[in-house]
């Protein structure tokens, strides 16, 4: 008889039928035996190309084709479920792991010891080469609420393994679409008592598509004060965990004006540029942004008033320049 799995990994997949092999690929690579992969398809538009795709896997993995798209988190939940193994590990289908990743975070979880763990990510695809997540997180052990809150650690799915008895404490990810669901997951853990721990290694290759960081940046920004309010409403922050929380909703707010702003101006709308420029910086003197970040917002404004075409033609030069670099 076959032995039971080890570590069960969840790969949800919507969109993502170009690469999703080579997430496979780097599954089957691992230097760790007994894994089980569950590939759910969340109703995916490229739902006929994946199938073709996942042919030559089929019978190295458990597929679970959904007839309705349910978004991430549920997605996630529908491989949690299915999972077998004690241990579950996520990768997102445009992601790869390293061929140590399970070896090397399986181990590290007893030394804390720790319910979840996670690896520091290396972005690739429409980025600088070589950028990585290890000075945007703590030294390697276990995070505390003050570093999670405060933004000082960057968590990604597919850099994390989590015991089954974590996920299932916690009551797996909330299914409310936009609401950042692996932060809320993060958070809910924490307050529970769960203790997360982090490795400071390169494990994970973390896909950036092209213009994935400015795609839809108002709804990025909405999503994050929706999960910061979310979170208000339903775990006790402390007085000092709120006032960082508000600070960090304030600054997701500026951001949208900001983004606003730069919206009126690809659309020559002038007036409506410059009250939303005149907002930003208002509020960047609020919050007490750097004095270089507001002297730019003057600058704008001062284009705005004379010379509004210029910041049309320096828009077109950035574009063009982004274009080439890639």
């Amino acid at each position: 008889m076959t032995p039971p799995p080890r570590v069960s990994v969840v790969v949800p997949h919507y969109n993502a039928a170009t690469c999703i092999a080579d997430a496979l690929e780097s599954i089957f690579a691992q230097r760790y035996d007994g894994i089980e992969v569950i590939v759910v398809n969340d109703a995916s538009p490229d739902s006929d190309r994946l199938r073709a795709v996942l042919q030559p896997y089929l019978a190295r993995i458990v597929f679970i084709d959904a007839a309705v798209n349910v978004g991430p988190g549920a997605a996630r939940n529908i491989g949690i479920r299915a999972a077998r193994a004690p241990l579950v590990a996520f990768l997102d289908a445009d992601d790869v792991w390293l061929p140590e990743f399970l070896q090397a975070l399986v181990a590290f979880l007893p030394q804390g010891p720790f319910d979840v763990v996670y690896a520091d990510c290396e972005m690739f695809g429409d980025t600088r080469p070589g950028v990585d997540t290890r000075a945007r997180n703590p030294p390697r052990g276990a995070i505390t609420r003050r570093q999670l809150i405060a933004g000082d650690c960057h968590i990604f799915p597919s850099g994390t393994i989590a015991t089954r008895a974590a996920l299932e404490r916690v009551g797996l990810f909330h299914e409310i679409r936009g609401l950042v669901e692996d932060f809320d997951l993060y958070m809910r853990m924490l307050f529970a008592g769960l203790r997360i721990g982090h490795l400071d290694r390169v494990l994970v290759r973390y896909r950036v598509w092209p213009s994935s960081g400015s795609a839809d940046p108002l709804r990025r920004l909405q999503s994050n004060v929706d999960v910061w309010r979310h979170l208000q409403a339903t775990l006790p922050f402390t007085a000092e965990e709120n006032h960082t929380i508000e600070r960090h909703v304030a600054m997701e707010e500026a951001a949208a004006v900001r983004v606003k702003g730069k919206q009126a101006i690809a659309e020559s709308r002038w007036q409506d540029a410059t009250a939303l420029f005149s907002d930003a910086k208002a509020r960047a003197r609020a919050l007490g942004l750097p004095r270089k970040h507001r002297m730019k917002l003057a600058g704008v404004l001062l284009l705005l008033r004379f010379a509004p075409g210029l910041l049309l033609w320096a828009r077109d030069k950035r574009t063009s320049n982004a274009g080439s670099n890639g």
